[in-house]
């Protein structure tokens, strides 16, 4: 197996700075919609910016979705699917074509359990975390 070389570290880590600053630069827009406007009105705006966006390539994209983690892990609150999300409409044109997931467990939110026990977001191409009883897809 090869190791990569310096230059290609550097190189690596630069773009992924980048990166971290667009997600850090997108997420209070993101913040904002998601605890105060309309989920549709929110979706709409952020695809339209992620619409916006250039095309990355699949390397690229594992990148963004690292800083995406990175960035969420520190957010308000936590981690958070939703945030994730939307953060990856906004920043991913390929993600802002795909429609967003809403999965709940229904059984789990009536007995009480914490609220990330039974939801959980992502974007359509994503493998969800288990399986929910009810899936809105907008």
């Amino acid at each position: 197996m090869r190791h990569p070389s310096l230059r290609e570290r550097a190189r690596y880590w630069t773009a992924f700075a980048l990166d971290l600053g667009q997600v850090l630069w997108t997420l209070p827009r993101v913040e904002r919609g998601r605890r105060r406007g309309s989920p549709g009105d929110v979706l709409e705006m952020l695809r339209a910016r992620g619409k916006a966006a250039r095309r990355r390539s699949e390397r690229s994209e594992r990148r963004l979705a690292r800083a995406i983690r990175w960035v969420d892990r520190l957010g308000p609150g936590g981690p958070n699917c939703l945030r994730r999300a939307l953060l990856r409409v906004a920043l991913d044109p390929v993600a802002a074509e795909k429609e967003v997931v809403l999965g709940l467990n229904l059984t789990r939110l009536r007995s009480g359990e914490r609220s990330d026990a039974a939801g959980h977001a992502w974007v359509g191409d994503a493998e969800p975390e288990g399986r929910y009883e009810v899936e809105f897809r907008v």
